[in-house]
């Protein structure tokens, strides 16, 4: 029998860098399987309106390049060329400012691991989409949370003039998830004006008319995060890009794993900007669907809902039962968001979903509120 380990060798938490046993995991939204489970009813029934997916699903020429790839056994394009190159023509930005990753979380893991050490601070302005705070925690940094405006959800712009002294980093999403709202390029200049790197994630850009990457040549100290998890209906790929300045890129290139965006997602993701058409299609009937919901939704009795340029709207329940309808939707096959946060937990976030399936949330939703008056 074998003596037993020293116990200094036995003990492998005691060696790991400290930090990382206080990071709270990131809430990730249900896969189908597991919501299907929860409600007691088959995958293909569920309505999937909390994570903000595009609800047509990829466009028919990226389904066809799964039907057709023959190139799976050879690593990806770690310079992604081909990827790149497209984008170029996309944004009209040049491709040695561009960098992809698998999903914008990635960049945005690497964008604060490359600005910030352990013990720096990072800048959000909550509530807000919370890769920031979770990729601040893994590299061992703090949060400056500057609250967004109660009423609106806009920006306390003099709040985070006052603190950017103290941060190494910032992340401004616009439009915002969960809000919804944008935040104009005339706020992006005072902040950008202190001279701290900020981090626009633009996420959502193809749901709004504006964007803020005027700004880039102007600003050196500007970064901007883009997705096809959204518009191109690619989430389960995981594909993003970022536009940055060009040594920040270079920086990005050489130290970003190589082979993190595979073969099939830089072929669908290039595939989809050049058959942008039919995307575009599906673009008009969620903007068009966005509008008969506010609509809607602003008609309901007991609810208060933030208008928005997003595929999603944040929805207050006055009554205070927001966690209670969303297990009330969902034992109709209904998914939608809910933040068990303090701030947001009178809240739910509605993905805006196929015209069919817009119009039974509308009328599950409602018949919900009328059950607990």
């Amino acid at each position: 029998m074998k003596d037993k380990l020293p116990q200094n060798l036995q003990d492998l938490r005691s060696r790991l860098v400290s930090h990382y046993m206080d990071v709270v995991p990131y809430k990730a939204v249900d896969d189908p399987t597991k919501i299907a489970t929860n409600a007691n009813m088959d995958s293909d029934s569920i309505i999937k309106l909390d994570a903000n997916e595009n609800p047509f699903g990829s466009t028919e020429a990226v389904t066809k390049l799964f039907a057709d790839a023959s190139n799976i056994s050879i690593y990806p394009d770690a310079e992604q060329t081909v990827l790149r190159e497209a984008l170029a023509r996309y944004t009209k930005i040049d491709k040695n400012r561009i960098v992809a990753g698998a999903g914008s979380d990635e960049l945005i893991d690497l964008v604060t691991r490359l600005f910030v050490s352990p013990g720096d601070s990072i800048m959000i302005s909550s509530p807000t989409f919370g890769m920031y705070s979770f990729s601040a925690s893994v590299a061992g940094a703090h949060v400056i949370d500057v609250p967004r405006n109660s009423d609106d959800f806009s920006l306390n712009i003099e709040g985070i003039l006052n603190l950017t002294e103290n941060a190494k980093l910032m992340f401004i999403a616009s439009p915002n998830n969960p809000t919804g709202n944008t935040t104009d390029n005339a706020d992006l200049r005072r902040i950008l004006d202190t001279g701290i790197p900020l981090v626009v994630d633009e996420a959502y850009v193809e749901f709004t008319d504006g964007d803020s990457s005027s700004l880039l040549n102007e600003y050196p100290n500007l970064m901007i995060l883009r997705t096809f998890s959204k518009w191109a209906g690619l989430a389960g790929l995981r594909v993003g890009y970022g536009l940055f300045p060009e040594d920040i890129a270079s920086i990005l290139m050489r130290v970003k794993p190589p082979y993190s965006v595979s073969t099939l997602a830089q072929a669908a993701a290039t595939t989809a900007l050049d058959n942008i058409e039919q995307s575009d299609q599906q673009l008009s009937i969620i903007i068009s669907e966005r509008s008969k919901m506010l609509s809607s939704l602003t008609a309901m009795a007991d609810l208060k809902v933030y208008p928005s340029e997003g595929n999603f709207f944040l929805v207050e329940f006055v009554n205070g039962n927001a966690e209670q309808i969303k297990l009330n939707l969902l034992k109709r096959g209904i998914s939608v968001r809910y933040f068990d946060d303090s701030v947001l937990k009178d809240y739910l976030r509605i993905s805006i979903g196929l015209p069919k399936d817009n119009i039974k949330l509308l009328k599950e939703l409602e018949s919900l509120i009328q059950e607990v008056k």
